[in-house]
Formats: C-alpha cells, sequence, structure tokens
C-alpha cells in the first residue's frame, strides 16, 4: 500500500516528501529498498525502476479513492515546496532544488488546475513565476503560456465567488507578467486590465502592483504619458492601505524606481536626483538586495543623462557597485543587465576592453535565456565598441545580428541605430545612395517614437552620414540643418573644439554667405572624422 502511493512521484524523491505524500516512514523506505522495490538515488533521495512504477502505478489506479488521497496530497505538497522556496529572502540557492523536482511540480500544477484546488494553483503560479525570472528562462515564460491560459479556462470569468475571482486575478497577473516578459505588450495590458477586474476594491497592494505593471508595459511600449498616469494611480492606489508593511514597502519601492527610469527616458536627470534623494533612505531601511542594485544602477544612468555620455566616472562606479551587489545574488537576469550598464558606461569613457568584455558577456547570457530586448542593447552598443576600434567586419555583423534581434523585438530605437551603422558603413565605401537611404530609415524610425525621440541620444549616428552626403551633393542648407541637430541635448556631447566648429557653421549658414557656411561646415566634417565620429 505505501509502494503503490509513492509511485505518484514523477521522478525521484527526498524522504520528507514521502513522508508528506505517502505516510512512508524511514524504516519503511529502507525496508522497500531491502526488497528492490526502491533504489537510492543519494543521501536522501530515492527513484524507483520504471518497469516497477508502472506496475504499482497501475495498483494506485485502480483504487480511486486513495489514487485521488495521494495526488491531493502529492500537489499540496509540492504547491508549498515551491512558493517556500521561491520566497525566501534569498532563493536563488533553492533553484538547483525546484529543477529537481520540476516535472513533480508541473504535475501538481496539472492536478490543481483540473480540481480547482484554489490554495495550491495561487502558490504554483506565484512560484513558477519567481522561478522563471530567477532563471531569466524567457523562452521557458514563453512555453508557459499555455500552461496559465488552459487554467484561466477551467474557470468562470465572470463568477462572483470571492475565492475564484482571487485565484483569477492571480492567474491574469502571471499570465500578463509572462506576456510582457516574452514582449506580447498589447496582450499584457489587456490581461493585467482583468486582474484589476476581478482583484477586490480593498485589495490595495495587489491593485497598486498591478497598476505598477500596466505602467512599466506602457513604458516599455514608449508611450511615457501614459507610463506615468498609471505610476501615479499606482502610488495613489497604495497610499490608501491602512497598513504599510513589508509587502507594500516593496511594491512602494519597486514604483518609485520604475519612475526614475521614466525620468531618465524622457531625458529628466534633475527629476532623478530629487527622487534619488527621496527614497534613497527607505531604500536603506525597507529595501531588498535588487532593489538596491536596481537604485545604484539608475544612479549610474542618472550620471550618464547628466553628462550627455561623455566621460563620465559616476556612471562607473554607480555601474560597478551594481554589478559587484549583484553577482552576490546570483540572479542571472539581473546579473545580466548589470554586466550590459557597467559595459555601456565604460563604453562612452572609451574604456573599450572593459565596454566589449561585459556587453560579450551580456550577449552571451541573453542569447541562452531569449531576452531579446537586452540581447538587442547588447549588439547594438558592441558595434559601438568595433566601429570606434575601425573594426568594420565586425561592426557589419553587429549591426545585421542587431537589426534582426530589434526588429523582432519590435524595437525602432535600436532599429534605427542598427541602420545607422550600416549608413556609415556605406560611408566608409563611398557609396552615397546607400549612406543616405539607411540614414533616412534611422532617422524614419526614431521618428515614430514621437516625443519619445529623446531616448535615442546617439542619433549622431546617422546625422554625421546625413550631413557628409549633403556636403557632397553640396546642400549647404540641408547640411546645416542636420548639423543643428546634432549639438542640442539631449544628444551625446561632443568634444568641445567639434561643438564649438559645428556651432560657429549653423551660425554661418543661418547669417553669413553660402561659401562661409560650406567652409566651416568641411573643417567641422573633417575634425568629426578625427574624432573618430563618422
Amino acid at each position: 500500500d505505501l509502494f503503490r502511493r509513492l509511485t505518484v512521484f514523477s521522478g525521484s524523491f527526498r524522504r520528507e516528501a514521502a513522508v508528506a505524500v505517502a505516510d512512508t516512514p524511514l524504516i519503511m523506505l529502507l525496508a522497500l529498498i531491502d526488497k528492490s522495490f526502491l533504489r537510492r538515488a543519494d543521501d536522501d533521495r530515492f527513484d524507483i525502476h520504471e518497469l516497477v512504477k508502472q506496475y504499482g502505478s497501475e495498483k494506485l489506479r485502480a483504487d480511486p479513492d486513495t489514487w485521488t488521497a495521494t495526488r491531493s496530497r502529492h500537489c499540496r505538497y509540492h504547491a508549498a515546496f515551491l512558493v517556500e522556496r521561491m520566497r525566501a529572502p534569498d532563493a536563488m540557492p533553492h533553484l538547483d532544488e525546484v529543477e529537481g523536482v520540476f516535472d513533480d511540480l508541473q504535475l501538481a500544477w496539472r492536478y490543481a488546475v483540473e480540481n480547482q484546488q484554489l490554495a495550491e494553483i495561487q502558490q504554483l503560479a506565484a512560484g513558477f513565476l519567481v522561478y522563471y525570472h530567477l532563471h531569466s528562462w524567457y523562452r521557458a515564460g514563453s512555453g508557459a503560456l499555455v500552461v496559465y491560459q488552459q487554467a484561466l479556462a477551467c474557470f468562470d470569468p465572470d463568477t462572483q465567488n470571492p475565492d475564484h475571482r482571487v485565484t483569477l486575478a492571480c492567474l491574469y497577473e502571471s499570465l500578463g507578467d509572462l506576456q510582457a516578459l516574452t514582449t506580447a505588450h498589447e496582450d499584457a495590458l489587456a490581461v493585467f486590465e482583468k486582474a484589476l477586474e476581478t482583484t477586490a476594491d480593498n485589495d490595495y497592494i495587489r491593485r497598486g502592483r498591478l497598476y505598477g505593471k500596466i505602467a512599466d508595459v506602457w513604458v516599455v511600449m514608449n508611450e511615457h504619458d501614459s507610463g506615468q498616469e498609471y505610476y501615479t494611480r499606482a502610488e495613489s492606489v497604495l497610499a490608501q492601505a491602512p497598513q504599510r508593511i513589508t509587502a507594500w514597502w516593496a511594491e512602494w519601492l519597486r514604483i518609485e524606481t520604475q519612475r526614475m527610469e521614466l525620468y531618465y527616458w524622457q531625458n529628466r536627470p534633475d527629476a532623478m536626483a530629487t527622487l534619488a534623494r527621496q527614497i534613497h533612505p527607505l531604500i536603506e531601511q525597507y529595501g531588498s538586495v535588487t532593489q538596491l542594485v536596481r537604485y545604484l544602477y539608475l544612479m549610474g544612468m542618472m550620471a550618464l543623462r547628466r553628462d550627455r555620455y561623455f566621460y563620465s566616472s559616476d556612471a562607473i562606479t554607480y555601474s560597478g557597485e551594481a554589478l559587484a551587489l549583484s553577482l552576490e545574488t546570483g540572479n542571472l537576469g539581473e546579473i545580466a543587465y548589470r554586466h550590459f550598464s557597467h559595459g555601456f558606461s565604460h563604453l562612452w569613457s572609451d574604456h573599450l576592453d572593459e565596454a566589449e568584455t561585459h556587453l560579450q558577456i551580456t550577449r552571451e547570457m541573453t542569447e541562452q535565456n531569449g531576452d531579446l530586448t537586452l540581447l538587442a542593447r547588447a549588439l547594438t552598443y558592441l558595434a559601438f565598441v568595433y566601429r570606434k576600434r575601425g573594426d568594420i567586419e565586425r561592426v557589419r555583423k553587429y549591426a545585421a545580428y542587431g537589426f534582426t534581434i530589434a526588429r523582432q523585438a519590435k524595437l525602432p530605437q535600436y532599429t534605427g541605430m542598427a541602420r545607422a551603422q550600416q549608413a556609415w558603413l556605406a560611408w566608409r565605401t563611398g557609396d552615397l545612395a546607400e549612406t543616405k537611404r539607411h540614414a533616412e530609415a534611422a532617422v524614419e524610425d526614431w521618428g515614430g517614437l514621437g516625443t519619445s525621440q529623446m531616448i535615442v541620444p546617439f542619433r549622431w549616428l546617422a546625422l554625421f552620414p546625413l550631413m557628409g552626403v549633403a556636403l557632397q551633393e553640396k546642400k549647404i542648407e540641408q547640411a546645416v540643418q542636420w548639423a543643428q541637430h546634432l549639438v542640442v541635448p539631449p544628444q551625446l556631447r561632443l568634444p568641445d573644439e567639434l561643438t564649438t566648429s559645428l556651432e560657429r557653421a549653423i551660425a554661418a549658414g543661418e547669417n553669413g554667405p553660402e561659401d562661409a557656411a560650406s567652409n566651416l561646415l568641411r573643417q567641422a566634417f573633417q575634425l568629426a572624422r578625427e574624432f573618430n565620429y563618422i
């Protein structure tokens, strides 16, 4: 009787699992080993030979009451197991343990869904999401979409049963998270709204979290006004909570750091600095290690915006601290992002070896985990590294690869930068028509971002080639227009000598004879060549 219950496990199992699921004490496990019904997998794990297991499973299924009771206990045990490991303050050390019983966790999920075991569905849904995030398994998350959709299909979407509504909200939120991970942004927005519809008005923490997640998606889609609106809604809902418990602080600090990042995209370093001063003591008092890592990263990005990506030592310091702290957490997704930001910071100080090292690590990690957004960013800036070195073949390789990934991830700011690199390659071969075609396509990609064009401070990539073509074609007025776009924030700050030269040429184009403007523009363009901008 005990043996047949043990066949409910999909793979090997620990002694504690045998006790919880099948009431099998150690002495009986040892007796079953003596009878060759069980084998030791290691000191505390046991497994069953497949043929013997098949026999025992047939006997278990032949007794419907025992079969159902054992499956139910198996489900409860694994739901509690997963949520306990994944909600631990430091969940990373438990990943291997969870992976070792992943087949049993999926078996538990199927049983919970088929039998509407509400508590277990909520535990497993939340636990799986943390697991996907920590592993940074974007592809695995995509495959899990069907699982959550099947679970949702088992419930009446219009139910007024409060317990069912809580479970639906949990499932909708989990599905939305996975859709956001896989860049299905419109789907994620719709599902998060459904989660809000099924969440009780007085569940302030979940409602605040959902508004914050909707804001995150709008920001990724470059709809900054909508993002700002939903962050404000999130703050308003959280403010209504009667108590500020640990979970409340976690959501509030997440929203505030996300708002800091929105200010970065909006080119508002002063707003970033003000908010950073406000939340710094609260991060130290209530924040998790991950939130502190994110805060340090954002301080580095704020320094880059402030310094207009021109030799920012503060950015390198902050990004280095964020990377070191992220390595202690072991969170692979977080580590990939921090390698990127450290490499990105080094790039603009011309520390090309350091930039290449960290960006290549990011590329390797994202190729494995399927994070297309971060992969597109890594490829984009690796092309910068090789352009600064004059390595034409690698620029060609990474620009083409980056364009493919950015288009797949629906990131026009990065498809634009890939096209701009192709314009530079065409310029190097003297093909003015191709130079103009690629550079204009880049400008068009960025133009589609509307007011969010300011998130592209590297438009000079296309503007210098366009200025060169205009000079070659003796279209001085057009060359002046391109030069004007090169010297204004939030564009990357150019060396003072080059900026002064461009400003003199612009002034001549606006006020003086065309010949004078032409000569000054050519001098500025030659200086840009010497500084390796073209």
